[in-house]
C-alpha cells in the first residue's frame, strides 16, 4: 500500500524502493507528528494515526498562498479572530450541500444514527441554524449534564489534524455547534419524548 500511495503521488515508480517504503512504514510507529522527504518531491507527514503524501510543489503552493493571506499555519484558531469563509486560500474548501426538512410526525425509535444526517430539536435553536467552519469561541454541549467544551478542545480530543480543523463542516446556532459534521452532535439539541417538531438536516460531502 506504502508503495501504491508514493507512485501515485509521484506518478511514476522508477526508482521506488523497498528503502523508502520501510522509513515510511517506521515512520507510522515514531511519537507525535513527523514528516519526511523522498525523491520526485514527495513529502510524507504523520499527524496522529495517518500519513498524508503529499507533492512538494503542491505544498509550497498552498503554503504560499497561506502566507500571503496572512495565515500562519502554526497558529490555533483559540488564538486568532477568524471567521471560516468557502472562498479563503488554503483556510477551507467549498460547503457541501445540505437538505433540510421540519417534521411533524416522526418516529423516537427510528432516529437517524449515521454520520451524515441527524435530528435536532427545533424549538431548542435560538438563533439561526447555519452551515460554516469554526470560529473562535465556537463551543459544543457533550454530555446529558449540559457541561460545555470548546470546538478546540473537541477536535484536540478527537484527534483531528491541526490542518483538517478549518475544513470540517459545522452546523451552527450562533456560537453553539449543534453538529460537528461527520463526528458527533451536541447533546443540547438532542430529540427527546418532549420534543413537538424536529429538524433533520443532511450533509452531502
Amino acid at each position: 500500500v506504502i508503495y501504491e500511495m508514493i507512485g501515485m503521488t509521484a506518478g511514476l515508480k522508477k526508482d521506488i524502493t523497498s528503502t523508502h517504503v520501510g522509513i515510511v512504514y517506521d515512520l507510522l510507529f515514531t511519537d507525535g507528528s513527523k514528516e519526511l522527504s523522498l525523491p520526485y518531491g514527495i513529502l510524507v507527514r504523520k499527524e496522529y494515526n495517518r500519513l498524508y503524501f503529499i507533492k512538494r510543489d503542491e505544498e509550497e503552493a498552498a503554503m504560499e498562498v497561506q502566507q500571503k493571506d496572512g495565515y500562519d499555519p502554526d497558529d490555533d484558531l483559540e488564538e486568532e479572530e477568524y471567521e471560516g469563509d468557502a472562498n479563503t486560500p488554503g483556510r477551507t474548501r467549498e460547503l457541501p450541500q445540505i437538505n433540510h426538512r421540519i417534521l411533524t410526525k416522526f418516529d423516537l425509535d427510528n432516529i437517524p444514527t449515521g454520520n451524515y444526517t441527524k435530528w435536532f430539536d427545533c424549538d431548542k435553536i435560538s438563533k439561526a441554524c447555519t452551515l460554516r467552519y469554526r470560529r473562535k469561541g465556537d463551543y459544543l454541549t457533550i454530555n446529558s449534564e449540559m457541561g460545555k467544551k470548546s470546538l478546540q478542545d473537541y477536535m484536540v480530543n478527537e484527534k483531528i489534524p491541526k490542518k483538517d480543523r478549518d475544513r470540517v463542516p459545522l452546523v451552527a446556532d450562533g456560537s453553539h455547534i449543534m453538529w460537528v459534521v461527520g463526528h458527533r452532535m451536541s447533546e443540547y439539541y438532542k430529540v427527546t419524548k418532549d420534543t413537538k417538531k424536529v429538524l433533520e438536516v443532511t450533509v452531502r460531502i
